[in-house]
């Protein structure tokens, strides 16, 4: 995909939500999907999650932080949270949302530009904040997927394209590879003997891949076939995974930045 595409829903999603809520209380704007993980193609959607800073009088008063998701008219999202709730999820350890650390492609409110190089800097051990959970949320991910793979009745080559690219994160994962590493498929990374990233294009366009009759029977069968390898191997990961302990200078980190990046909406606003 070319990145001015992305550039322009990045840009559409800037005009759109500073018009919705205010320029200052919107952090920044992040791409998150397949063209982080360099498996896109010119038809993938551009999704983007954004971080929403409430006022100091929000953060007290308010009970229910900012969790919402807009589409746009060709159905692509954008989901805006609170900055307490993002790095809730950033704690949480999911996937979808430490990509946001790496990213190529931002918008970030220069009103917070110190905030944004905190956790530039510190994006790799946020993301290995607790490697329990980590191997848990991912692991999660790929048997609720499969779940819904094995109860359908048609094939559906999309979700499985998605437990292979957590199969391959994982492996880089455990192996202390760099996030950004783990995220992104490689120009020469195999899944089992299969190039992976011609597969997954594959399977993401909803195409069976050219494969011998044998191979195409492994992907095809629910049962006995790719669905259940995958299954036992994230089943047995997660019963397996090694606890971990929280990294408290990150979970100070995150706090301090919640209450930062708070103040800073108070200092710009006059309120």
């Amino acid at each position: 995909m070319e990145p001015s595409k992305i550039q322009t829903a990045l840009d559409y999603w800037r005009e759109r939500l500073t018009q919705s809520y205010g320029e200052n209380h919107i952090l920044n704007i992040t791409l998150y999907g397949s063209q982080n993980y360099k498996i896109d193609t010119e038809f993938s959607d551009i999704d983007v999650k954004a971080i929403y800073v409430p006022s100091l009088r929000d953060a007290v008063l308010e009970p229910n932080w900012v969790s919402i998701e807009h589409h746009n008219d060709q159905n692509e999202h954008c989901e805006l949270k609170d900055i307490r709730e993002m790095c809730k999820m950033y704690k949480k350890q999911n996937i979808n949302f430490l990509e946001t650390l790496f990213t190529d492609y931002r918008w970030d409110n220069p009103i917070y530009e110190d905030i944004h190089n905190r956790l530039r800097e510190n994006a790799e051990n946020i993301a290995h904040y607790n490697s329990w959970y980590g191997i848990k949320s991912v692991c999660g991910q790929a048997l609720n997927t499969i779940k819904q793979i094995q109860s359908n009745s048609g094939w559906e080559n999309k979700k499985m394209a998605k437990v292979i690219h957590l199969y391959l994160y994982l492996i880089k994962y455990l192996d202390g590879k760099d996030y950004k590493t783990c995220i992104e498929v490689g120009e020469d990374e195999k899944f089992l003997h299969y190039n992976a990233r011609p597969l997954l294009l594959t399977l993401k366009a909803g195409k069976l891949p050219s494969l011998p009759t044998s191979d195409q029977h492994f992907f095809l069968n629910k049962q006995d076939g790719a669905a259940a390898m995958l299954k036992t191997y994230f089943t047995n990961m997660s019963q397996t995974a090694q606890f971990d302990n929280d990294d408290k200078n990150i979970w100070n980190l995150l706090r301090n930045i919640s209450y930062d990046t708070i103040m800073r909406y108070e200092e710009w606003t006059g309120i």
